[in-house]
């Protein structure tokens, strides 16, 4: 019997005393789905709403408190003070309060000590009945616009007939001459090709085009010279007439 008012003793002297602010923990609700937020309205007590952010997961609603940097007292399994508020534990009426991200606040059906909050999700501690004075809801960060892209300049495809492309010119540096197209302008009839004879076989002629005008004057068909022969047959008879005849006619 003894050993059990001493124990009874040794529990409520661990309750009396303050847990220690977990370094951890960060002012303002949690940011992301990892961590709960605590959150302490003094209401009539005085003094500002504290939002902390329990980071991790959390075994207890207590657990949550003391993670977050509350300060807590508890006497009797109940949160009588939170960082050192009210003075004296009698008559302290700190309410228990869970609302989900977005939600409205609803009393805890559990104690703080077998409650476990999920991940991401509000533990709210008002000084009397009213709900904290806290919307517990986690702003959706607004994400940065994006830059439009400029639009490019595209150069006209030649094939399609929109000319040569335009390159973009550095600032500064001198205009570029015009470009001149060494192709022959395009025409509906092509021009006749030379016959061989018309080649000219000129020193600033190419190899190749002097080659062939040459082989092509070769081939070309060799007229026989019919009416000087038949000139030379003339002549010949003529002159044999004469030589016999001089022979048969004498001096």
């Amino acid at each position: 019997m003894k050993l059990a008012h001493l124990l009874a003793a040794a529990g409520v002297l661990f309750a009396l005393t303050p847990a220690l602010p977990a370094s951890a923990s960060t002012p303002g609700y949690c940011k992301t789905d990892d961590g709960v937020t605590v959150v302490v309205d003094f209401g009539e007590l005085g003094g500002e709403v504290v939002v902390r952010c329990a980071p991790g997961v959390q075994r207890s609603g207590l657990a949550a408190l003391q993670s977050a940097g509350i300060a807590v007292v508890v006497a009797e399994s109940n949160v009588c003070r939170l960082q050192g508020k009210p003075e004296a534990c009698d008559g302290a009426q700190w309410s228990y309060w869970n609302a989900w991200n977005g939600g409205a606040w609803a009393k805890s059906q559990r104690g703080p000590s077998s409650s476990m909050p999920p991940l991401g999700t509000f533990e709210g501690w008002s000084f009397g009945k009213a709900a904290p004075r806290f919307t517990p809801s986690r702003p959706v960060p607004t994400p940065s616009p994006t830059p439009t892209p400029r639009p490019q300049e595209h150069a006209p495809d030649p094939r399609a007939g929109g000319g040569a492309p335009v390159v973009p010119v550095p600032q500064g540096a001198p205009p570029a001459p015009p470009a001149t197209s060494s192709a022959p302008a395009s025409s509906s009839v092509p021009p006749p090709s030379p016959s061989p004879s018309e080649v000219a076989l000129d020193e600033g002629a190419p190899r190749e085009t002097q080659q062939h005008a040459t082989q092509a004057k070769a081939a070309e068909p060799v007229e026989f010279p019919w009416l000087l022969l038949v000139g030379a047959i003339v002549v010949g008879k003529v002159i044999a007439f004469l030589l016999w005849r001089r022979k048969r006619v004498p001096y």
